[in-house]
């Protein structure tokens, strides 16, 4: 079994990463397991433990979604706090996110994935290592709840397998799948 899920790549700006430095600083007496630049994403569909005999045809069904959609572009606006969980950039309400997102609940639920009831699209930045910190957390995210953040262009999305070691999590992508470029 391998721990898989399927997302969108991030590339944080400049402004982002200064943003969140600035709230690492503001939380820095506080216990939190802040994420690595590096590992960002947007979770389009977390499919936890997969058969290994599964990945190649989960991968295959992929393969088809990406035809079907067409590169956009995502605004990143807001942070805040789901409690006692994780740390969150928000992400603007967009159509054809959430079209890439049902198409690819819609695929993977024919290997028998579960279809989540609600699709809610943020990157996690960090997460509380304990209870009680919500009001600090809140407290500190507060002037950012409608900041627009960043604005990325969003070419492919990735199958990844997930590894956990002492050092931290690795995201080490199985396949990625190209959006057809945007119209115009």
């Amino acid at each position: 079994m391998k721990r898989t899920f399927i997302a969108l790549p991030v590339s944080p700006s400049s402004e982002w990463t200064l943003l969140v430095e600035k709230i690492r600083h503001q939380l820095q007496k506080q216990k939190i397991k802040w994420v690595k630049q590096e590992l960002l994403h947007l979770t389009l569909a977390f499919l936890g433990d997969t058969n290994e005999e599964l990945i190649n045809e989960i991968s295959r069904a992929l393969t088809g979604i990406a035809p079907h959609h067409h590169a956009f572009t995502l605004s990143f606006r807001g942070m805040g706090l789901f409690p006692d969980k994780a740390l969150w950039i928000g992400i603007e309400n967009n159509t054809a996110l959430n079209q890439l997102a049902e198409h690819v609940h819609e695929t993977i639920s024919h290997f028998g994935f579960q279809h989540p009831q609600m699709f809610s699209p943020h990157i996690t930045i960090g997460r509380p290592k304990e209870k009680g910190l919500t009001p600090v957390i809140t407290h500190a995210l507060a002037p950012y709840q409608n900041h627009l953040i960043h604005r990325q262009e969003i070419t492919q999305f990735s199958f990844y397998e997930s590894i956990f070691s002492r050092e931290g999590p690795e995201y080490r992508p199985i396949a990625s799948y190209a959006l057809t470029e945007k119209s115009t």
